[in-house]
């Protein structure tokens, strides 16, 4: 048995249901925080949007996403980390994937 298996995984996969509407300011925000932070942390209360909004930026943004959906259950370190880690190495393992298909693929030679 893995290690992984014993995860709840829909806390470290992006939703895939798009948002019934989308927020341009706070995209905006989001995008800008892209710009001067390694990180951002979203907050609020139940029900204001938060996973609708983070997950329809994962999908616009064009970059790589760690999602790790943090809850009570979390505030174990030990649990924590072992979530922060299995989503990034989850990430690494995607990358790697498309880069290996990119390597793959025949390059157009420039015609002479």
């Amino acid at each position: 048995m893995s290690k992984d298996e014993d995860l709840i995984h829909e806390k470290i996969t992006v939703p895939d249901e798009a948002p019934r509407t989308s927020r341009p300011r706070l995209l905006n925000l989001l995008a800008g925080s892209l710009i001067c932070y390694n990180a951002t942390i979203i907050n609020g209360r139940a029900g204001t949007g938060k996973t609708a909004l983070v997950s329809d930026f994962a999908r616009r943004s064009g970059r790589s996403v760690c999602w790790y959906k943090v809850d009570a259950a979390d505030s174990e370190l030990s649990v924590f980390c072992r979530y922060l880690t299995a989503t990034i190495s989850l990430q690494r393992r995607r990358r790697r994937r498309s880069e290996d298909r990119s390597k793959r693929r025949p390059r157009n030679s420039p015609a002479h």
